[in-house]
Protein backbone atom coordinates (compact mmCIF):
# COMPACT_ATOMS: atom_id res chain seq x y z
CA UNK A 1 0.00 0.00 0.00
CA UNK A 2 1.40 3.48 -1.39
CA UNK A 3 2.11 5.80 1.80
CA UNK A 4 2.55 9.64 1.47
CA UNK A 5 5.24 10.73 3.89
CA UNK A 6 6.24 14.18 3.68
CA UNK A 7 8.95 16.25 6.08
CA UNK A 8 9.38 19.77 6.33
CA UNK A 9 12.55 21.70 6.42
CA UNK A 10 12.96 25.79 7.07
CA UNK A 11 16.16 27.27 6.09
CA UNK A 12 18.03 30.61 5.19
CA UNK A 13 16.55 30.38 1.57
CA UNK A 14 14.86 33.59 -0.01
CA UNK A 15 13.61 31.94 -2.84
CA UNK A 16 13.52 28.90 -4.36
CA UNK A 17 16.56 29.71 -6.85
CA UNK A 18 18.28 30.75 -3.72
CA UNK A 19 17.57 27.02 -2.49
CA UNK A 20 18.70 25.63 -5.70
CA UNK A 21 22.04 27.42 -5.73
CA UNK A 22 22.59 25.97 -1.95
CA UNK A 23 21.50 22.38 -3.25
CA UNK A 24 23.85 22.52 -5.92
CA UNK A 25 26.86 23.62 -3.56
CA UNK A 26 26.65 20.76 -1.54
CA UNK A 27 30.35 19.47 -0.95
CA UNK A 28 30.40 15.99 -2.83
CA UNK A 29 32.76 14.62 -0.20
CA UNK A 30 29.81 15.27 2.34
CA UNK A 31 27.61 12.67 1.34
CA UNK A 32 24.96 12.39 -2.09
CA UNK A 33 24.31 15.26 -4.35
CA UNK A 34 21.13 16.59 -5.53
CA UNK A 35 19.86 18.82 -8.19
CA UNK A 36 16.22 20.69 -8.12
CA UNK A 37 14.50 19.97 -11.58
CA UNK A 38 10.90 21.74 -11.33
CA UNK A 39 9.08 20.65 -8.90
CA UNK A 40 11.56 17.68 -8.15
CA UNK A 41 14.16 17.07 -5.73
CA UNK A 42 17.13 14.43 -7.22
CA UNK A 43 19.77 12.43 -5.91
CA UNK A 44 22.27 12.23 -8.45
CA UNK A 45 24.00 8.57 -8.79
CA UNK A 46 20.29 7.09 -7.98
CA UNK A 47 18.09 9.19 -9.73
CA UNK A 48 15.98 8.73 -6.85
CA UNK A 49 13.41 12.28 -6.82
CA UNK A 50 10.98 13.24 -4.25
CA UNK A 51 8.53 16.56 -4.65
CA UNK A 52 9.56 19.60 -3.47
CA UNK A 53 7.60 22.93 -2.89
CA UNK A 54 9.10 25.79 -1.47
CA UNK A 55 6.86 28.27 0.79
CA UNK A 56 8.10 31.67 2.14
CA UNK A 57 7.48 32.59 5.77
CA UNK A 58 5.33 30.99 7.82
CA UNK A 59 4.90 32.94 11.48
CA UNK A 60 3.67 29.72 13.09
CA UNK A 61 6.42 27.14 12.14
CA UNK A 62 8.41 27.46 15.10
CA UNK A 63 5.21 27.02 17.49
CA UNK A 64 4.50 23.77 15.54
CA UNK A 65 8.73 22.55 15.75
CA UNK A 66 8.51 23.06 19.84
CA UNK A 67 5.17 21.42 20.06
CA UNK A 68 6.51 18.47 18.11
CA UNK A 69 9.83 18.74 19.49
CA UNK A 70 8.44 17.64 22.80
CA UNK A 71 11.34 19.47 24.34
CA UNK A 72 14.09 18.34 22.22
CA UNK A 73 14.53 21.86 20.53
CA UNK A 74 16.23 24.60 22.69
CA UNK A 75 15.35 28.17 22.24
CA UNK A 76 17.99 29.30 20.13
CA UNK A 77 17.41 26.49 17.55
CA UNK A 78 13.58 27.52 17.63
CA UNK A 79 14.21 31.64 16.97
CA UNK A 80 15.97 30.67 14.27
CA UNK A 81 13.45 29.05 12.82
CA UNK A 82 11.30 31.58 13.30
CA UNK A 83 13.38 33.98 11.48
CA UNK A 84 13.39 31.49 8.54
CA UNK A 85 12.45 33.34 4.97
CA UNK A 86 11.29 30.42 4.05
CA UNK A 87 10.82 26.52 4.19
CA UNK A 88 10.59 23.10 2.28
CA UNK A 89 8.38 20.63 2.03
CA UNK A 90 9.60 17.48 0.89
CA UNK A 91 6.74 14.79 -0.27
CA UNK A 92 6.94 10.95 -1.27
CA UNK A 93 4.41 9.71 -2.53
CA UNK A 94 5.66 6.55 -3.17
CA UNK A 95 6.03 5.94 0.70
CA UNK A 96 5.17 3.47 3.52
CA UNK A 97 8.43 1.26 3.62
CA UNK A 98 11.86 1.02 5.19
CA UNK A 99 13.66 1.95 2.19
CA UNK A 100 11.39 5.15 1.60
CA UNK A 101 12.01 6.10 5.21
CA UNK A 102 15.36 6.06 4.59
CA UNK A 103 14.78 7.78 1.47
CA UNK A 104 13.11 10.90 2.88
CA UNK A 105 15.67 11.04 5.38
CA UNK A 106 18.57 10.88 2.74
CA UNK A 107 16.83 13.88 1.31
CA UNK A 108 16.43 15.93 4.31
CA UNK A 109 19.97 15.24 5.56
CA UNK A 110 21.05 17.02 2.41
CA UNK A 111 18.43 20.23 2.46
CA UNK A 112 20.29 20.65 6.66
CA UNK A 113 23.41 20.45 4.93
CA UNK A 114 22.52 23.35 2.24
CA UNK A 115 21.36 25.68 5.57
CA UNK A 116 18.34 23.74 6.74
CA UNK A 117 17.41 24.63 10.55
CA UNK A 118 15.51 21.47 11.65
CA UNK A 119 13.09 19.01 9.95
CA UNK A 120 9.74 18.44 11.09
CA UNK A 121 7.99 14.96 10.00
CA UNK A 122 4.50 16.25 8.71
CA UNK A 123 2.81 12.62 8.70
CA UNK A 124 3.60 11.94 12.03
CA UNK A 125 3.66 15.05 14.21
CA UNK A 126 7.59 14.59 16.04
CA UNK A 127 10.38 17.48 14.69
CA UNK A 128 14.13 17.24 15.11
CA UNK A 129 17.23 19.50 15.53
CA UNK A 130 19.94 19.50 12.81
CA UNK A 131 22.35 16.95 14.68
CA UNK A 132 19.45 14.81 16.09
CA UNK A 133 18.21 14.22 12.57
CA UNK A 134 21.67 13.78 11.14
CA UNK A 135 23.04 10.96 13.51
CA UNK A 136 19.99 9.21 13.12
CA UNK A 137 20.07 9.64 9.18
CA UNK A 138 23.63 8.51 9.35
CA UNK A 139 22.31 5.18 11.47
CA UNK A 140 19.45 4.80 9.13
CA UNK A 141 20.02 1.33 8.36
CA UNK A 142 19.54 0.82 12.11
CA UNK A 143 15.16 0.43 12.32
CA UNK A 144 16.11 2.05 16.20
CA UNK A 145 17.24 5.25 14.24
CA UNK A 146 13.76 4.88 11.23
CA UNK A 147 11.04 4.64 14.71
CA UNK A 148 13.39 7.61 16.14
CA UNK A 149 13.09 9.85 13.36
CA UNK A 150 9.32 8.60 12.74
CA UNK A 151 7.79 7.87 15.55
CA UNK A 152 5.59 9.92 17.50
CA UNK A 153 3.42 8.34 21.06
CA UNK A 154 0.38 9.80 21.81
CA UNK A 155 -2.26 9.94 24.42
CA UNK A 156 -3.09 9.83 28.38
CA UNK A 157 -3.66 7.44 31.06
CA UNK A 158 -7.08 7.78 31.37
CA UNK A 159 -7.74 7.13 27.27
CA UNK A 160 -4.97 5.29 26.37
CA UNK A 161 -1.43 5.35 24.10
CA UNK A 162 -1.20 4.89 20.84
CA UNK A 163 1.98 5.70 18.06
CA UNK A 164 1.82 7.83 14.98
CA UNK A 165 3.71 7.78 12.28
CA UNK A 166 4.15 3.54 11.47
CA UNK A 167 2.26 4.01 7.94
CA UNK A 168 5.93 6.18 6.87
CA UNK A 169 7.54 2.61 7.69
CA UNK A 170 4.66 0.64 5.59
CA UNK A 171 3.62 -1.00 9.24
CA UNK A 172 0.60 -0.63 11.42
CA UNK A 173 0.39 1.53 14.21
CA UNK A 174 -0.05 0.44 17.84
CA UNK A 175 -2.52 1.04 20.69
CA UNK A 176 -2.88 0.35 24.49
CA UNK A 177 -5.49 0.30 26.67
CA UNK A 178 -6.02 3.18 29.49
CA UNK A 179 -4.89 2.49 32.88
CA UNK A 180 -1.09 2.09 32.05
CA UNK A 181 1.15 4.60 33.23
CA UNK A 182 3.02 7.13 30.59
CA UNK A 183 6.01 4.76 31.69
CA UNK A 184 4.08 1.69 31.30
CA UNK A 185 2.75 2.58 27.62
CA UNK A 186 5.81 3.77 25.95
CA UNK A 187 8.04 1.15 26.66
CA UNK A 188 5.17 -1.24 25.57
CA UNK A 189 4.27 0.20 22.37
CA UNK A 190 8.38 0.98 21.93
CA UNK A 191 9.04 -2.83 22.29
CA UNK A 192 6.38 -3.94 19.99
CA UNK A 193 7.17 -1.63 17.27
CA UNK A 194 10.56 -2.77 17.37
CA UNK A 195 9.61 -6.29 17.40
CA UNK A 196 7.08 -5.23 14.69
CA UNK A 197 9.78 -3.21 12.35
CA UNK A 198 12.86 -5.50 12.90
CA UNK A 199 11.18 -8.95 12.72
CA UNK A 200 8.46 -8.15 9.94
CA UNK A 201 6.71 -11.14 11.76
CA UNK A 202 3.15 -12.05 10.20
CA UNK A 203 0.53 -11.67 13.04
CA UNK A 204 -2.49 -12.24 13.76
CA UNK A 205 -5.71 -11.75 15.50
CA UNK A 206 -5.61 -13.59 18.62
CA UNK A 207 -2.08 -13.92 18.79
CA UNK A 208 -0.05 -12.75 22.23
CA UNK A 209 2.95 -10.86 23.28
CA UNK A 210 4.70 -9.61 26.14
CA UNK A 211 7.99 -8.06 26.55
CA UNK A 212 9.20 -9.69 29.02
CA UNK A 213 8.85 -13.81 30.27
CA UNK A 214 7.19 -12.31 33.80
CA UNK A 215 5.43 -9.52 32.16
CA UNK A 216 1.68 -8.84 31.12
CA UNK A 217 0.49 -10.78 28.51
CA UNK A 218 -1.37 -8.93 25.80
CA UNK A 219 -3.75 -10.03 22.58
CA UNK A 220 -3.05 -8.28 19.21
CA UNK A 221 -6.71 -7.42 17.34
CA UNK A 222 -6.32 -5.46 14.47
CA UNK A 223 -8.55 -2.11 14.07
CA UNK A 224 -9.01 0.49 11.55
CA UNK A 225 -7.26 3.67 12.69
CA UNK A 226 -10.27 6.08 13.52
CA UNK A 227 -7.97 8.72 15.49
CA UNK A 228 -7.76 10.91 12.38
CA UNK A 229 -9.49 11.21 9.44
CA UNK A 230 -8.60 9.61 6.07
CA UNK A 231 -7.62 13.15 4.94
CA UNK A 232 -5.36 13.73 7.45
CA UNK A 233 -1.82 13.03 7.36
CA UNK A 234 -1.72 11.33 10.59
CA UNK A 235 -3.27 8.52 9.57
CA UNK A 236 -2.62 5.15 9.15
CA UNK A 237 -4.18 3.21 6.14
CA UNK A 238 -2.77 0.12 7.13
CA UNK A 239 -4.74 0.52 10.22
CA UNK A 240 -2.98 -0.70 13.98
CA UNK A 241 -2.90 -3.22 16.38
CA UNK A 242 -4.91 -3.09 19.67
CA UNK A 243 -2.53 -4.80 22.33
CA UNK A 244 -5.64 -5.84 24.77
CA UNK A 245 -4.93 -7.69 28.36
CA UNK A 246 -5.20 -11.27 28.72
CA UNK A 247 -6.48 -11.78 32.29
CA UNK A 248 -4.69 -14.34 33.85
CA UNK A 249 -6.16 -17.39 35.15
CA UNK A 250 -7.23 -17.82 38.67
CA UNK A 251 -6.03 -20.27 40.83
Amino acid sequence: MSVESVVCVPGPWQSREDLMSAVMELAPEDGPRFVLAGKLMMELVTEDALELEWHPRDPSLARAFAVAGRGAMDADELAAIDAAPGHVFLIDRDGGSLQAARRVMIFAEALLRAGGLGVKVESAGVAHGVEAWRAMTADAHDVGALLAAYLAFVGDAGQGFFTCGMHNLGLPDAVVPPGLSPEEAVDLLETFVFYLAAEEPEIEDGQTFAVAEDAPVYEFAHQRCEHFPADDPFHNPIGLWALLPVESPRG
